[in-house]
């Protein structure tokens, strides 16, 4: 990756679940890894763990892909109560800013990262970035506070856009959301970095275990509890394309165990004509995930058009196209702005289940010409996707 750019380091303070966890978690690490490569030192806060944590990430610390993660309460810890809950943020908030503190060192070029969202979280280490006068960073992956009802999440939404200025920048994955932005930061303090992806996770070696399992499959990789990438589209067109189509099955990978969540999707399977051959895996960490994508025919996102489509972009469509498997997708958000139906991916509208199952019909009509535009898909990972190329831009953007 070049020269080594020792002497510098990354603090960033987050939630969720790592090394382990969902679509940000891989995002996250993605890049961070990058950096990690290029010779920065990542020290990772993480302030609350996952409600659905991981087993592999319950352990309090350790170091994965050269970033160096810390959690600051038990990761198996779960606080009921809303003042309860409230009481120990705030305390959180306050050990992680001791702890930052004293990660601070004026003879090391070190900057912050804020991945949180919580504002009275990001105050305070805003206020800690001005004392220590540091520079401080954070990241939008999706409008804020989408679908706020509450008169308090309307505070917190007001609240966190005031604090936006304070930033010394923020990194956005679309130039929708770098739009969403300008009016609280110049221009030049507002970086567009797009989905990253590691190509070296998909070498897509044949697993005969795979096949056995599942026979051919149409897979898809993500959230199973919303209607957020359209699962419920994908399932009315796999029903539709599986009329004609007798020894292909469905392949849905994400966690089912949420009962009342998973309840929408639940009644769409029951209600397809085909849903004996509609497989659920349930949740499968991140090693596991490759082997599964590189063994699919196509890679499925019937993504719908909606206000997270329009300001977001699915991480996981970079693991699709790293597979060099044809990927099918709807023409939602900046999706267009990469991908080229027929060149690179097969593009669907949005919202229409039989055009979606019409291209999945078109992919198995001639299997050996989705198969070279899957390949071109996968060019677009070494590229404009590819997690050193977003580190480098990241690398400059935090140490100019």
């Amino acid at each position: 990756m070049g020269v080594l750019h020792t002497n510098k380091k990354l603090i960033v303070i987050t939630s969720g679940a790592y090394p382990y966890g969902g679509a940000t978690t891989n995002r996250h690490i993605s890049y961070l890894r990058g950096l990690a490569e290029l010779g920065i030192e990542i020290k990772m806060y993480i302030l609350h763990p996952s409600n659905d944590q991981p087993e592999k990430s319950k352990n309090d610390q350790g170091e994965y892909k050269g970033i160096h993660y810390q959690y600051l309460n038990d990761p198996t810890q779960s606080i009921r109560g809303t003042i309860k809950r409230m009481i120990h943020v705030l305390r959180t908030a306050q050990k992680a800013k001791r702890s930052v503190s004293s990660e601070i060192n004026s003879k090391i070029d070190t900057c912050l990262l804020v991945l949180i969202t919580n504002p009275f979280e990001i105050r305070i280490f805003l206020k800690l970035a001005k004392s220590k006068q540091v520079d401080i960073f954070h990241e939008r992956t999706e409008f804020p506070y989408l679908g706020v009802i509450s008169v308090i999440d309307k505070w917190y939404f007001s609240y966190y856009l005031k604090l936006i200025k304070n930033f010394t920048g923020i990194f956005v994955i679309t130039e929708a959301l770098k739009s969403y932005f300008k009016p609280y930061l110049p221009p030049e303090k507002i970086v567009i970095i797009p989905m990253t992806v590691e190509p070296d996770r998909f070498s897509c070696e044949y697993n005969p275990e795979v096949y056995s399992k599942y026979g051919n499959y149409i897979a898809y990789c993500g959230s199973m509890y919303t209607d957020k990438d359209g699962v419920p589209i994908l399932i009315e067109a796999f029903d539709q394309f599986a009329e004609n189509n007798k020894d292909v099955n469905l392949l849905l990978i994400g966690d089912t165990e949420n009962t009342a969540k998973f309840r929408l999707i639940q009644q769409k399977i029951k209600n397809a004509n085909h849903s004996d051959r509609i497989i659920l895996t349930g949740q499968v960490d991140r090693d596991q995930i490759p082997g599964l994508l590189c063994h699919a025919d196509v890679l499925a996102l019937a993504r719908p058009d909606n206000i997270q489509a329009q300001g977001g972009f699915p991480t996981k469509l970079g693991e699709y196209l790293a597979t060099a498997k044809p990927v099918a997708v709807t023409a939602v958000g900046e999706i267009p702005e990469y991908l080229t139906h027929m060149q690179n991916a097969f593009i669907s509208e949005s919202e229409s289940s039989s055009d979606f199952a019409d291209v999945l019909e078109l992919i198995y009509s001639d299997r050996k010409a989705a198969n070279a535009i899957g390949k071109e898909g996968k060019k677009l990972t070494f590229g404009v996707f590819n997690y050193k190329v977003q580190a480098s831009i990241l690398l400059k953007f935090f140490f100019n």
